[in-house]
């Protein structure tokens, strides 16, 4: 199968990578691209340049899409995310990325690495899109939310990264793709150690604050609150889902998923 991608030289400045050109190629064949080049599988409009880097990088000129990129920065092994594709049916390509294993500030060398899941075919609508993000929260939970924007790109994986891919499966359909996803409903088919909370549960935050989770309204990191698992570090995070109207919490140790 060919994969519409957007590709521009390499860089470190993101204020430098605004323009793209469009190839096609075989999704068998992305390893040297993406280790080669900056990319993202959103297409973006021309311009009235004669350059060849003439899409310029901007989500009011998104186009279509051929696939969506989940970047994973925390939380996930590789092992792991290749065993819920795997239970998902879905092709995929993985790639390591630039601070793979690397110590970042107070975060420890962990894996760190982009998904590329294709579509099987041009995703032209940005809502459609956007709800995709959605659908791999609920696989992923510690899934990057800046994934959702219609200017996301990606900067090329060094040279000696790890790539692998699962290409026997099933491409994501774009006909069964939701608006609004039901999250929950996700969850409880993805995750093993699903678990639901009381919204009055006691929650202490990772400064040591204690708050009720029905009082969270954005994304906060915290410790483990199931009674299980002693928690010596804050290794979960608790965040308010506004679309769904829900919370929801995500252990990294412990690998479990709850929502109210």
């Amino acid at each position: 199968m060919n994969l519409q991608i957007s590709i521009a030289p390499a860089t470190q400045d993101a204020s430098l990578a605004t323009k793209f050109k469009s190839e096609n190629v075989k999704v068998n064949n992305l390893e040297e691209i993406l280790k080669s080049h900056n990319y993202s599988l959103i297409n973006w409009k021309t311009d009235d340049s004669t350059d060849i880097y003439n899409r310029y990088r901007k989500s009011e000129n998104f186009e279509s899409a051929s696939g969506y990129i989940v970047d994973i920065d925390d939380g996930l092994t590789i092992d792991d995310a290749k065993d819920k594709l795997d239970s998902l049916g879905l092709n995929y390509v993985m790639i390591t990325s630039k601070s793979h294993q690397v110590v970042k500030k107070d975060k420890p060398a962990i894996d760190r690495f982009h998904i590329i899941v294709p579509f099987n075919k041009p995703l032209k609508s940005k809502e459609k899109y956007q709800a995709v993000f959605g659908y791999f929260a609920a696989i992923f939970p510690s899934i990057d939310s800046s994934t959702r924007d219609l200017a996301r790109f990606y900067f090329a994986s060094p040279n000696d990264s790890i790539c692998v891919s699962n290409l026997d499966n099933n491409y994501l359909d774009v006909d069964e793709i939701k608006t609004s996803w039901n999250l929950k409903e996700i969850s409880k088919k993805i995750h093993r150690n699903y678990w639901e909370f009381d919204p009055s549960m006691e929650i202490t935050l990772a400064n040591g604050k204690s708050i009720t989770a029905s009082e969270i309204t954005s994304k906060k990191p915290c410790y483990c609150p199931k009674p299980e698992h002693e928690d010596n570090t804050p290794s979960a995070f608790i965040d308010y889902v506004k679309d769904q109207d829900k919370h929801m919490i995500y252990c990294s140790s412990c690998d479990s998923v709850g929502w109210v």
